[in-house]
Formats: C-alpha cells, structure tokens, sequence
C-alpha cells in the first residue's frame, strides 16, 4: 500500500465533510494529513495529521513517511506546496473545489504563480465542467485537468418520501454559509412572498457567517422574526435531522460581486439523496448535478421573484413531491455517491503515479546514457 500526503491548510472546517469522507474510505492508499491548523479534531478524529507551519519539516516528514504522491486540497493549497514538490521530487495532484476558482478576484493575489503551478503540477481536479473550462482558461493544459464530483456517504441520508403536512407547518430549509453566493438574502426576500400566500410557512436557515447580523435585519423589516429561524452552525447529525423534518429546500447560490462561485454544492446533493424536493439556480455546475423539471427545479440568479414563484409552484402541488424526490435519491445514489467517486480518485492517484516515476525513470536512464 503506497503512502501519499493530503494536504489542507486547515483540517478541517466542519463545511468540507466530503473531504473526510474522502479520506477515510480509500483502500488502496494510505494517507497522511499534512496542515498549518489542527480544527474540529473532535469531528473529524483521523488519526495520522501532522502539524506543522514550515516546508522544511515537511520535507522531512514526506521523506520518513516515504510520500509517493502529494495530493494539495484548494489551488492555495497547490501554490503553497509547489515549491516542496519540487525539491522533494513528487507527483502533485491540486483539487479546485469552487470558491479558489482563479476567476474570483479575491484569490488574484494569491495566483501569481498559478502559471508555475500547472506547468509543474501533474493532474488537477475540479467538481464540474465550467470549472474545467476556467483552469484552461488561466492556462491550465486540458490534458491535465479531471472533472471528479465531491461524493457524500449515501448511507447517512436515507431516502425518505415526502408528503404535505396536515396539522404542521410546511417547513422549508437552507443549509449554508450567511455569504454572498449562498445567495440568502434572495431566499428571504422570496419567502416573504410565500408567506403571504401560505402564513404557516417556516424557513430554517443553518448556517454562520459575515452576513448574519444583515440578514437578521432584514428579516425584522420584513416582519418575518417569527416565521424565519436562524440556526446557526450545526453538526452534521443535527443538519441531517433537520433534512428528515423538512419538506422542501432551497439554495439559490449566486455568483458573487468578486467573482465568487460554487462548484456543485454538497449540500444539495445531500437534501437529494433524503428525497428532498430542492430549488436552486442555474449557477456554475448546478445544472450538471438538476436537471429542471426531473429532480429538481432551477431559476436565475438573484432574481426572488422567479424563487417565490417556484417554491410557491411546489407547495401548491405536492403531488410532485414524491417523483422529484426519488429521481433525486437516483441521481446522487448513482453519479454522486463517495465510494464510487473514491474509486475514481484512486485511480487517478494510480495513473498519476505510474506516469511520474515512468517519466522520472527514463529521465534518469537518458541521463545515465
């Protein structure tokens, strides 16, 4: 069994359970976590992560570990330990997830060697097709780049058939940060309209974030405190429960005013597998995970009339509750289960590796010669 370094900056913030899920179901591979911060260890208690702030140690530890491949989470993660691939002679695989996407004008500082990064780097992954065509873009050999969707464990969402309520509220939920491109502000503004039509609707809301205190006053100016329910963070049993009690879900992510975009979003996919009936927006690779009208429904971007409407259409059939539910379990059970993409990942560790090692062998042998 070969040993290969994962390596986040942080492991792990409680949004990236894919990232663990990852992790702990590779068979063929022994991985090493390798990051500046140690976080939510409680969560996430996997044994082998090594602390450390300098490349230099790590190179240490990548030689006494005897790493064959690097795998950096995030393209920051990439640039930070491109310099170490190098002097430690080591295939690297950079994975895009979404908000690192080199068209956001926050990570522009941060890039100024993206171009030494796809150069040197062997293989990347992105989570959809737009994210693909962004790193060609920026210069990234199409070659290179390998579209693998983030998997979520099946197992911990169970399908569950959804009925309207009769002596309840229909309760409606979003699973996400409070920033821009979660696109919060147009679902709060969409479920005004709702409740007018329907008074004991409720929305839940989990999630934290810069927005919060925003958010909570325009909530009170539209007069909605009582029907609108901020949760705040929560654990992963506890947002899976929340998935069980609710009816609908809506995330309708937006692409922010710095260029900000999702990839295809987990959450989405974990509300599908429940049988949750969704709404979400035709942004970035959502599109690749609903199909409008068969397992999901989709409006345009920042526009809560069109949501309200949508939301509004669902409520008042709920007979299509029960076949846009399953066709959703379908879908995430086949294309976005963890174990197959898993499978997928391992064997691209595999081709990685081979390639590498053919590359560096026959280098060596042209040398020799």
């Amino acid at each position: 069994m070969k040993n290969i370094a994962m390596f986040r900056h942080r492991f792990l913030p409680i949004t990236e359970t894919f990232i663990y899920e990852e992790l702990i179901k590779l068979n063929k591979y022994k991985p090493y976590v390798f990051t500046r911060v140690r976080m939510n260890k409680h969560q996430f208690p996997f044994p082998r992560v090594f602390v450390e702030k300098k490349n230099r140690q790590l190179l240490q530890l990548f030689r006494r570990k005897k790493i064959r491949l690097i795998h950096a989470r995030f393209g920051m993660g990439g640039i930070d330990l491109l310099p170490l691939k190098i002097k430690a002679r080591l295939p690297m695989i950079t994975s895009f997830h979404g908000h690192d996407s080199p068209d956001n004008k926050r990570n522009h500082f941060r890039y100024k060697n993206l171009h030494q990064l796809f150069r040197f780097g062997e293989a990347f992954t992105v989570t959809n097709d737009q994210m693909k065509q962004i790193l060609i873009k920026h210069g990234c050999p199409e070659r290179k780049v390998h579209i693998l969707h983030s998997g979520i464990n099946v197992s911990i969402f169970p399908y569950q058939e959804r009925i309207p309520p009769v002596d309840e509220a229909i309760r409606i939920l979003f699973v996400g940060r409070l920033v821009e491109k979660k696109g919060a502000e147009f679902l709060i503004r969409a479920f005004a309209q709702v409740h007018e039509n329907f008074p004991t609707a409720e929305l839940y809301m989990v999630g934290e974030g810069h927005l919060r205190s925003q958010l909570k006053e325009l909530i009170w100016q539209l007069d909605l405190h009582k029907h609108v329910h901020l949760l705040g963070d929560l654990p992963h049993k506890e947002v899976v429960k929340q998935m069980k009690k609710a009816h609908l879900f809506c995330l309708p992510s937006v692409t922010g005013q710095n260029g900000d975009q999702e990839g295809i979003p987990n959450v989405l996919k974990e509300a599908m597998c429940c049988g949750l009936p969704v709404v979400s927006t035709f942004h970035s690779g959502i599109p690749e995970l609903i199909t409008h009208g068969v397992n999901g429904f989709l409006v345009p971007e920042k526009n809560s009339d069109a949501l309200a409407w949508q939301i509004t259409e669902l409520i008042t059939h709920p007979e299509l509750w029960g076949i846009i539910g399953f066709n959703a379990h379908q879908k995430v059970q086949e294309d976005f289960n963890s174990k197959n993409q898993v499978q997928l990942l391992e064997n691209l560790y595999q081709q990685t590796i081979h390639n590498f090692y053919k590359k560096s062998h026959g280098l060596y042998k042209k040398r020799k010669g």
